[in-house]
């Protein structure tokens, strides 16, 4: 019972910023655990915990690519600032998996950026790419300006 406890205290672990649908911005809706990590906290048996800033921005990207594995755009919209009309539209073929690699993180006030190498898979094609997110800071918490990942030259990506 105890390993339960911790283990849903682990995940219960999110950043200040406010969590999108109620939730935690570090649980995406098709996290294994989503609906329980949910339920919990409307309890108020779990409740998140501040993270430093450095994992705010960190998070709000890796976000981004959650809501495309779990075939759901409107989570990444809720850590984009600036998205094509596009990205939403249609239908949206999942992600496979994604990883991000090498992430160097700067901050400079309400904005910041992300240096990173992302290897992600969608329909058996798998796609490598390097970038660097900008990010702005803006009520609720970190966005992602969707004019850097359009940089990426993704399928997913579209121009706005």
């Amino acid at each position: 019972m105890r390993w339960l406890l911790a283990s849903l205290a682990v995940l219960g672990l999110a950043g200040a910023q406010q969590a999108p649908r109620g939730g935690f911005v570090d649980v995406p809706p098709c996290h294994w655990a989503a609906e329980a990590v949910r339920a919990l906290a409307a309890k108020e048996l779990v409740q998140g915990s501040p993270a430093g800033s450095r994992e705010l921005v960190e998070n709000a990207l890796r976000q981004v690519f959650e809501g495309l594995r779990c075939g759901d755009p409107g989570w990444s919209l809720e850590f984009l600032e600036g998205a094509a009309a596009s990205f939403a539209a249609g239908s949206v073929e999942k992600l496979e998996g994604f990883e991000l690699r090498k992430l160097q993180t700067s901050i400079d006030g309400d904005r910041a950026s992300v240096a990173f190498q992302l290897v992600v898979s969608r329909e058996g094609v798998v796609y490598t790419r390097q970038g660097t997110a900008r990010l702005v800071s803006i009520q609720p918490g970190w966005k992602v300006l969707y004019e850097s990942l359009v940089e990426l030259k993704l399928p997913f990506f579209p121009k706005p």
